[in-house]
């Protein structure tokens, strides 16, 4: 069985998450295996769109477009949490680890959805708790879980002088 691994990134801006992506595709990295993990704020958001049907008005936001745009190029499931309660955004791989009773993931101590799902992918505790608080202060994680020689072709398009990669074993 192959040793699987994951990379975190972290990113400051929306913009900055969604080039790293594109990256990945334009080199061919399997996007299934990457997630985005980001704080939805919608009240701090600027409205760039409003779409009608009918009876029903919705106003589309910056985070709105991201997150839908991510979803389709990631081909993946999105994950939000009401804002009222923890204001989590999730698209990609990890989504099924976020939706997973906490319960099946056996570890010491009191984690959120988002600390479990890290900890099932290998993040060890005090890094996902580094994650959280990055998260919290409104980061966004580029998350990718895969074989060995993805993780290290992964790490060598994103990574540079400006932009730090974290390995970790899973």
């Amino acid at each position: 069985m192959p040793e699987k691994k994951t990379c975190i990134l972290i990113y400051t801006t929306y913009e900055d998450v969604w080039q790293a992506v594109k990256k990945l595709q334009a080199q061919k990295i399997n996007l299934a295996a990457v997630s985005v993990v980001g704080n939805a704020n919608p009240q701090e958001e600027q409205i760039v769109g409003l779409r009608t049907n009918d009876s029903y008005k919705n106003l589309t936001a910056i985070q709105a477009v991201f997150w839908q745009g991510l979803r389709e190029i990631l081909d993946g499931e999105l994950f939000f949490v009401d804002p009222e309660f923890d204001s989590l955004s999730a698209v990609g791989a990890i989504v099924p680890l976020l939706v997973k009773k906490k319960g099946d993931v056996d570890i010491l101590g009191e984690f959120g959805v988002l600390a479990a799902a890290l900890f099932s992918m290998g993040v060890p505790e005090n890094s996902v708790r580094q994650y959280e608080a990055e998260i919290n202060a409104g980061n966004v994680l580029l998350i990718v879980n895969s074989k060995r020689t993805e993780i290290e072709r992964s790490c060598e398009i994103l990574h540079s002088e400006m932009q730090q990669a974290t390995v970790h074993l899973a």
